[in-house]
């Protein structure tokens, strides 16, 4: 019994998880599937990052193209109380999801940015970012869901507004 157990055990922990690749030899694997309520600044900043780890930045597309992964957004408009949450999600092959107010869908990206780019918003100006190099990069298809505890006004004593949307300013 304890044999079968462990035989078991092994096998989900080996479960493969599947990866949404973004960047594959320093070229984008992937493109934002643009619409007229995206705010383009923030995939502006999240390319900014991106071509400087990987040399690369993803191109912005208003349909996808074949043989490419497709970031597509969902923009809601969104109460005081859950204006923070956001949710990236894979719902088709090929496809991430990133849902959430026109403020989240930025943090969704610093998400990306730091947990998997591992890039690090140390201090405010051009320099202030730690921004590692490689030349892939790759989501796991697995669902990430952000809600805060507590909706707080977030404001910094400099005024950069960039670098406060980097530490996810209000």
């Amino acid at each position: 019994m304890k044999k079968l157990f462990s035989v078991l055990c092994f096998l989900l922990t080996a479960l493969p998880v599947f990866a949404f690749q973004l960047v594959k030899d320093r070229k984008p694997a992937a493109v934002f599937i643009s619409s007229p309520s995206v705010p383009l600044r923030h995939i502006g900043a999240f390319n900014q990052f991106l071509k400087e780890c990987s040399g690369t930045a993803l191109p912005v597309e208003k349909q996808g193209i074949g043989g490419k992964n497709e970031i597509r957004f969902n923009i809601e408009k969104r109460s005081m109380e859950n204006e923070d949450d956001f949710s990236i999600a894979f719902p088709e092959k090929n496809v991430m999801l990133i849902t959430g107010s026109e403020i989240s869908v930025r943090w969704a990206l610093n998400r990306i940015l730091e947990d998997f780019a591992g890039v690090r918003f140390v201090f405010p100006g051009k320099n202030g970012a730690h921004c590692p190099k490689f030349s892939d990069l790759d989501v796991p298809e697995k669902t990430i869901a952000a809600h805060p505890s507590f909706n707080l006004y977030r404001e910094f004593y400099f005024n950069e507004p960039e670098w406060g949307a980097c530490l996810n300013e209000k």
